[in-house]
């Protein structure tokens, strides 16, 4: 009975056409990003609307420094993925509970470390990025409150990725879409009602983000096998910790130095002033929304690679690659010509009122909308890549990333002074960077004598 409710939400990728399997895959993952960019839209536009636009400057000042910390979790939990993905596609089941067990004891250890340190370390980090006086108050209280909530956001992630592992993206749907309208039901109630400013947006994504931790686990425990063991099982097994470090560390590592240049660029961001910074964080929202369809395709591809590297198919990996090629080129003109229609409509849902932070929001969001195609690249490559386990790549790539940005910024805002344009010019110019970068290491076949050592080592014992 257990096994045949797995099978009809799991899905077996090394059979099939990849075109199909992808498609069908990538939805709810992609229906899913709808769910949680829509209640991160509406944070915004629930403190632009009824606090400010300082208020909305606060929380985007907060989003360079917290990714920092999220990216280490969320690194490990794609590095977790693909080994649960590979060892589910060479058939090895047994072995995929010892690591689901140590998954859970790596990501809770690191979530309490990562929350703490940034929790500690706001006020320090706010006044490294140069944040405005203005909105410093509301930016220390948003930001050591949404810290707390990495314990339930690393949990979520880590089970998800599990579950996306093993082929069923639908399970992860449903406990998203219940914590994003939660949590707007909650933004609403603790600013509009209670009156708790910046602090009641930050709270709300604290107690949806753990409630959809702990229902989630709660039903993967019930319905997935995997999950299914002793909490005397919950301690460290050296080999499995070893392996899952070495799969999830360099893609940790890579999330997180990206976003240390994102912080950096905050402070390029936070040099023009309150009225930048709160088009900035429009600009930021539509480029979230931008990635959202990406990030599923890539979330597919990475889940497709890593059972077929598995099952040791690799002829089938190139097909997946160039479908996922044929869809971004489609997606990206579509976002080219949205962007440069559209850009205005999206301010509005905004701000009112504020016709310089329309102005530049509009210039940012048509710059980056020609940028799409080179973002592609970035998305369909490390798929491939990180689902064959050339995750050490990652690091280099992300230091690659990290330069440019940094570069890209110093040469556009310093060095030829174009203003505010540099700073949307340095991320299309970084997207081609890393993208060629991308590129040439999946031309270079490395991946596949990656490939070739996980399809006959797929163990962790």
């Amino acid at each position: 009975m257990l096994m045949a409710r797995k099978s009809a939400k799991q899905m077996d990728m090394t059979k099939g056409k990849p075109a199909g399997l992808l498609i069908s895959f990538a939805i709810p993952i992609f229906l899913g990003n709808v769910f949680q960019q829509l209640y991160n839209i509406m944070d915004s536009v629930i403190v632009g609307r009824f606090v400010g636009a300082d208020a909305l400057a606060a929380v985007g000042v907060c989003s360079g420094p917290y990714s920092v910390f999220v990216g280490l979790n969320m690194g490990l939990s794609t590095g977790v993925g693909i080994l649960v993905a590979q060892l589910h596609g060479a058939r090895k089941e047994e072995q995929i509970k010892t690591v689901v067990a140590n998954a859970l004891v790596l990501l809770m250890a690191s979530a309490v470390l990562t929350g703490g340190l940034g929790f500690l370390l706001a006020d320090k980090l706010l006044v490294l990025l140069g944040t405005p006086e203005a909105v410093m108050g509301r930016a220390l209280i948003y930001m050591r409150t949404v810290f707390v909530s990495i314990l339930g956001m690393a949990l979520y992630h880590c089970v998800n990725g599990i579950l996306r592992a093993l082929g069923d993206s639908r399970t992860p749907l449903v406990f998203l879409a219940i914590s994003s309208i939660l949590n707007i039901v909650l933004d609403v109630c603790f600013v509009t009602v209670v009156k708790w400013d910046v602090f009641g947006v930050a709270f709300a994504t604290l107690l949806s983000q753990l409630i959809a931790a702990g229902a989630g686990l709660i039903y993967a425990r019930k319905k997935y096998e995997c999950f299914q063991f002793p909490l005397s099982r919950l301690k460290p097994h050296r080999a499995v910790l070893q392996k899952l470090l070495y799969t999830g560390l360099p893609l940790a590592l890579q999330s997180s130095t990206i976003n240390i240049s994102a912080a950096v660029l905050q402070g390029f961001v936070n040099s023009f002033g309150e009225t930048v910074v709160a088009a900035n964080t429009i600009i930021n929202k539509f480029d979230n929304l931008n990635n959202m369809p990406l990030s599923s395709l890539s979330m597919a591809l990475s889940t497709y690679t890593g059972q077929n590297v598995g099952a040791g198919e690799k002829k089938r990996v190139q097909s997946g690659y160039r479908v996922g090629w044929s869809m971004a080129v489609i997606y990206s003109v579509l976002v080219f010509v949205i962007g440069h229609t559209c850009g205005g409509i999206f301010a509005d849902f905004f701000v009112q009122g504020e016709p310089e932070v329309r102005s530049f929001s509009v210039m940012g969001i048509g710059i980056l909308s020609c940028g799409v195609l080179a973002l592609s690249m970035i998305y369909v490559n490390r798929s491939i890549l990180n689902g064959a386990g050339d995750t050490g790549f990652a690091l280099f790539n992300g230091s690659v990333e990290i330069v440019g940005r940094i570069g890209f910024a110093w040469l556009y805002t310093a060095v030829l002074q174009i203003g505010p344009a540099g700073l949307w010019l340095t991320a299309v110019s970084n997207w081609l960077l890393t993208g060629l970068v991308c590129q040439a290491r999946y031309c270079s076949g490395v991946w596949k004598k990656k490939g070739d050592n996980e399809s006959g080592k797929s163990s962790v014992s």
